[in-house]
């Protein structure tokens, strides 16, 4: 229509190039050409009347909006002007479009979409009998595209057309796929590219559609080897027909397939590309301390047991089992909490603590009910929240499961709802049931009771701020329309942090600052989140995208390393626990030698694991190690191995330093020394599995197999709970028969040990 209008400017401007410029008036309206169109349809659109001055640029419009009603063909129709002894005539000379005689529709070949229905929305826009009209087209595609996209598919409308017989012509044009390309990352990993290419089943010249990419995305996710596939959709602006595909995944370190997956995945390649060292979680919150031990699991107990009666003692008992990963125990544990509690919810305290316990139970329903219930009534204390969400994102996730091998069990933290409703396919149809609502709710619930808290009182209740937001965090994963920023918009400001939002949350900082002087837990709380943001930013955060400036970040990370020190000097009893915090200082601040020696300190305490595995990330962080200083990084870790010399005597060695030591020779390419150390415990006697482990994994990596194969076995059997061991034992059976079918269980345990199910754990119970 645009193109013809400049056309009729020109043709109006060369009638009227002789024209005098004076005013004149006009002195007649004359329009012809109509035979069906109403006059008064026509005489609606002119702002001129005879009688009143002749103005070019007003008839000019007045024949553009007479033309742009649709029913006259742009092309023949004209304005002429015409002098009189009155003045100027303006004569329409309009050509009506053709009567429509029929319609067709063409271009309809997607099976998904219905045809039928789009003939008919055709022959409605277009009716028999009646002028064609251009501007019908718009609507016409509207209800074109909807069909589409109802179907999952994209189309365009080329240019309805009439022909003289009055004949309408409806052509679609579908979009489609141009080209396809996958790029995995690591490149040149275990998986073969072109095959899972083939299996994504997206091709050339087939018709676009995002829902069906989408789906092969979440299937290809689904084989248990890529730990993100991002799909990019490329348009042409040249051909807003086709649509190019970019799938572009990221591998897992530790791949854990299905029987489908496996077939992908060549295991001698993974086993040449994992790591030496094992670089196990780091603390991201202080929510949790360390681990329970067997001591103090022993002190719960009997204290739960001396008192068969004391409901209290009966969780914390459970809550210590389950943080140790005594899922059974735990469970049977929190049952008993439960009976003993539950005729005391009219004290809201306990009311919490029962509902905690029912969770490790296994039993949402009870607890969300209890939790719920008491937030109505405006009495559930900030502690409860984190239950309630917990809860709440539980019975959305039972109404997303769909496989009976899915299905929750007691001791599952936040973790399994985190999965379960990530690979949801009915996503908005869950969140439209019951549980959808209360899920909602408890996310609105949980947000406003820790905005409402003064300043004085979030240092009070730290820690479960620290698990609520922890929890809003985790529960992003899920996506629309589980995403918490979905339902509580305010809150995108501080989930969108690069780092755990509560180590960046200025509020809870100034909060805990402000009470450290009278409170030395407070005062720990501040410090080891100064610490933990430097930490963060420095293993992969981006430090511009916090609100802290370096100057500022560096002053309060050398007032946390003396806070911390202050505090382990005046109890090292109560904040054993500030030790690590302040290794992890020493770390990010680039003092590894430092670091190294407080770290050796450590390895015979309830923090051993910890320490051991901070020995590498001291050595790694060296300042002067580079991504291509191989050999640095190599002299990095041998020199943090001679440390622990020291620390290694003889049988009596804590085996966290044996094992920080084997491991760091080897990831300084000492597979033989670290090999020939292993062994000579082994032989002195010692029945170690992290030793075993340790000759089976580098001997793995040296290529000898069936070695390989025989001190793993030996691992596992000494250390069942090592899935670590299991897995690489796992992978090197399937080098060994290249069968992967027997050996998945094994491969599998490692699904517990997804980014999820860490940060999920430092939140539960």
């Amino acid at each position: 229509m645009r193109v013809a209008r400049a056309a009729w400017m020109t043709l109006l401007l060369a009638l009227v190039a002789g024209l005098p410029a004076v005013a004149e008036t006009i002195s007649n309206i004359r329009i012809e050409g109509l035979v069906q169109v109403n006059r008064s349809a026509v005489e609606a659109m002119m702002t001129s009347k005879v009688g009143s001055e002749f103005k070019l640029e007003t008839v000019k419009e007045d024949f553009y909006r007479t033309v742009e009603l649709g029913l006259f063909d742009p092309e023949k129709s004209q304005c002429d002007l015409k002098r009189t002894e009155g003045g100027i005539e303006v004569i329409f000379a309009l050509v009506e479009n053709p009567i429509i005689s029929a319609v067709e529709v063409r271009g309809v070949n997607v099976p998904a979409v219905d045809a039928q229905k789009i003939q008919e929305a055709a022959k409605r826009r277009y009716r028999v009998g009646e002028v064609f009209n251009h501007l019908t087209a718009s609507a016409l595609y509207l209800e074109i595209s909807r069909a589409y996209r109802e179907a999952g598919y994209m189309a365009n409308l080329a240019p309805v057309r009439v022909g003289d017989d009055g004949s309408v012509l409806v052509m679609i044009t579908e979009v489609a796929v141009d080209r396809v390309e996958l790029a995995l990352v690591p490149t040149d990993g275990y998986v073969d590219e072109d095959a899972l290419l083939a299996w994504l089943n997206i091709k050339s010249r087939q018709p676009y559609s995002r829902l069906k990419v989408d789906e092969r995305a979440v299937a290809a996710l689904r084989l248990g080897f890529l730990s993100r596939l991002n799909v990019d959709e490329i348009y042409d602006p040249d051909d807003p027909n086709v649509r190019g595909v970019m799938f572009l995944g990221l591998l897992e370190e530790r791949p854990v397939p299905n029987a489908e997956g496996s077939a992908f995945i060549d295991p001698a390649k993974v086993m040449a590309d994992l790591p030496v060292y094992r670089m196990g979680h780091l603390p991201a919150s202080r929510v949790l301390g360390p681990q329970p031990t067997p001591t103090s699991l022993a002190t719960l107990k009997a204290a739960s047991e001396n008192s068969p009666e004391d409901g209290d003692a009966a969780a914390r008992y459970a809550f210590a089992l389950a943080r140790a990963g005594y899922t059974d125990d735990a469970a049977v544990a929190a049952q008993r909490a439960v009976a003993l509690l539950e005729g005391l919810t009219d004290d809201p305290a306990r009311a919490v603590l029962m509902a905690r316990a029912a969770l490790i139970a296994g039993d949402a329903n009870r607890a969300f009910a209890v939790l719920s219930n008491l937030e109505q009534a405006g009495q559930l204390p900030p502690d409860g929240y984190p239950a309630m969400l917990q809860a709440a994102a539980f019975l959305l996730a039972d109404k997303a499961v769909k496989e009976e091998s899915a299905v929750r069990l007691p001791g599952d933290t936040l973790a399994w709802a985190v999965k379960v409703l990530m690979l949801c396919d009915s996503r908005d149809a869950v969140m439209a049931t019951p549980e959808g609502t209360a899920y909602s709710s408890a996310l609105r619930a949980t947000w406003d009771r820790f905005q409402r808290l003064s300043d004085g009182d979030l240092a009070t209740h730290h820690e479960a701020y620290e698990r609520a937001i922890g929890m809003f965090a985790l529960l992003r994963s899920a996506e629309h329309p589980f995403d918490p920023v979905e339902i509580v918009p305010e809150s995108e400001e501080l989930l969108s942090s690069p780092i755990q939002p509560v180590l960046d949350d200025p509020r809870l900082l100034k909060a805990l600052s402000d009470r450290s002087a009278e409170d030395p837990e407070a005062r720990y709380a501040w410090a080891s989140c100064v610490v933990l943001r430097e930490l963060a930013l420095l293993l992969g955060g981006d430090p511009d995208a916090v609100d802290i400036d370096a100057d500022t970040r560096r002053v309060e990370l050398g007032a946390a390393q003396v806070a911390l020190q202050e505090l382990v000097s005046a109890d090292p009893q109560r904040f054993q626990r500030a030790s690590v915090m302040r290794a992890l200082a020493y770390i990010v601040q680039g003092q590894d030698a430092q670091a190294l020696d407080a770290l050796a300190g450590l390895l015979a305490g309830p923090d051993g694991a910890m320490a051991a595995q901070l020995y590498l990330l001291a050595a790694t962080l060296n300042p002067g190690i580079t991504a291509e200083s191989g050999e640095v990084l190599q002299q990095a870790c041998r020199s943090a191995a001679d440390r622990l010399s020291t620390v290694i005597t003889g049988a009596e060695a804590h085996p966290h330093a044996r094992y920080a030591r084997y491991t760091l020779l080897g990831a300084a390419g000492d597979y033989e020394q670290g090999i020939q150390e292993a062994n000579a415990v082994i032989s002195g006697g010692v029945d170690d599995p992290r030793a075993w482990a340790t000759v089976g994994f580098l001997e793995a990596k040296r290529g000898n197999i069936d070695t390989a194969a025989t001190a793993l076995s030996k691992a596992v059997e000494l250390d069942p709970s090592d899935a670590y061991a299991s897995y690489t034992l796992g992978l090197v059976k399937w080098i060994q028969t290249g069968d992967a079918l027997p050996i998945l269980p094994q491969l599998q345990r490692m699904n517990d040990y997804t980014p999820v199910d860490l940060a999920a754990a430092e939140l539960a119970f």
